[in-house]
């Protein structure tokens, strides 16, 4: 049933009466408003077609019980706009010079336009009924806690005693300590041969240590070596000492430094001014020209307004290009904004709408909205929020 067309159906409730019923429960078709103008005699149509359209409008959508936006034939994507033009077609259908009777359907009428032109106030919900509002979230308890037990850390670490540095047992007991190497030393002096010169010296006494002229007896050249002291044995060198290597704390070896911090790569996906000013100057001229295919290409697929997704502004711009022959908008003191790596617009507008012979041309003001991003390479219509 939903597939024909509102005409097709007030033709088949005229033959079968019997539809009558699932047809009140059933939704409304997409063309109400071409049926509306063939009961007001806007639109050219027989009078057998004509006759059916005010049936199908009175038994369908005047019935008593109806709700309002039934009343006015509307689809539940219609805004306030097409809900002015239903109730002016139907008022002209039913007005007393041509409907004497219809006091009723038009009665009808009249008040589902006033309840969707002002809704009732919603009323407001007293202060004790609402619930008490949670408290915030902070983590400032948890960083206080974690300072502390870093505190308390570094205090144990610093507090730990140094390790002892031990030599191996091995070379303690080969390095001879300091007197044994004195006495060695001092049996070598002693075995050295006596030069001419301090045996012709009388003054020398001969109980004058032996250690008062070790190095001029080294220093001078020795004669013939001794006899008796020919057979001592050689002093042996002492031996090095290894160098004792210092122990650092891995704690306190110094942090490594940290490795530079890469730009992040959206900086270079930014939209520039030139972009949005390109990609805004695309928009006014697809809206001006009626192009739907090409204006719904400047959006993103996550594009958002204050009726819906995309597909509720593609539904918005097909009924005014459909119901509009010319259109023409401009903008007034345009203000741009960098957000992020976007560029966000909000300017005044002002647009001119010629319906044609349908009715007469309409002027609309109010104010616009636009935040535009790059995604795959292109500028894209991410928001477009529209007041009058």
């Amino acid at each position: 049933m939903s597939a024909l067309t509102a005409l097709q159906q007030a033709v088949r409730l005229r033959d079968q009466p019997e539809w009558l019923s699932d047809l009140q429960r059933a939704p409304l078709p997409p063309d109400m408003g071409g049926l509306i103008r063939i009961a007001s005699g806007e639109a050219a149509a027989t009078a057998a077609e004509q006759s059916a359209a005010a049936a199908f409008l009175e038994q369908v959508c005047l019935h008593a019980g109806a709700d309002p936006r039934r009343c006015l034939a509307l689809q539940a994507h219609d805004d306030l706009i097409t809900a002015r033009t239903h109730h002016r077609l139907l008022i002209k259908w039913l007005h007393p010079d041509r409907n004497p009777g219809a006091q009723l359907l038009a009665e009808r009428v009249n008040s589902a336009w006033t309840a969707l032109k002002n809704p009732l106030p919603v009323a407001p919900v007293e202060a004790a009924v609402r619930p008490a509002a949670p408290a915030p979230h902070t983590r400032f308890p948890l960083f206080l806690g974690l300072l502390l037990l870093a505190a308390v850390a570094l205090l144990a670490v610093s507090l730990l005693p140094e390790a002892p540095v031990y030599v191996d047992t091995a070379e303690r007991a080969e390095a001879p300590t300091r007197p044994a190497q004195e006495a060695a030393l001092a049996r070598a002096l002693a075995a050295l041969p006596l030069t001419a010169a301090e045996t012709a010296s009388p003054s020398v006494p001969k109980s004058a240590p032996v250690a008062a002229t070790p190095l001029a007896k080294a220093a001078a050249k020795p004669l013939l070596p001794n006899p008796d002291t020919a057979a001592l044995p050689e002093a042996k060198p002492a031996p090095v000492r290894k160098p004792i290597t210092p122990v650092t704390r891995p704690e306190l070896a110094p942090a490594p430094k940290p490795a530079p911090v890469a730009v992040s790569a959206s900086v270079a996906d930014a939209l520039s001014a030139a972009e949005a000013e390109a990609l805004l100057q695309q928009y006014q001229a697809h809206y001006n020209a009626g192009n739907l295919q090409g204006l719904m290409a400047l959006f993103s697929p996550k594009a958002i307004s204050l009726k819906g997704g995309r597909e509720a502004i593609t539904a918005d711009y097909s009924r005014l290009f459909n119901s509009t022959r010319q259109r023409r908008i401009a903008l007034i003191n345009p203000r741009w904004q960098q957000v992020d790596d976007a560029r966000r617009l909000r300017a005044g507008f002002q647009s001119e709408l010629d319906f044609g012979a349908v009715r007469a041309s309409q002027r609309r003001s109010g104010s616009l909205e636009m935040l535009m991003v790059r995604e795959n390479g292109k500028p894209r219509i991410l928001e477009l929020l529209i007041t009058e």
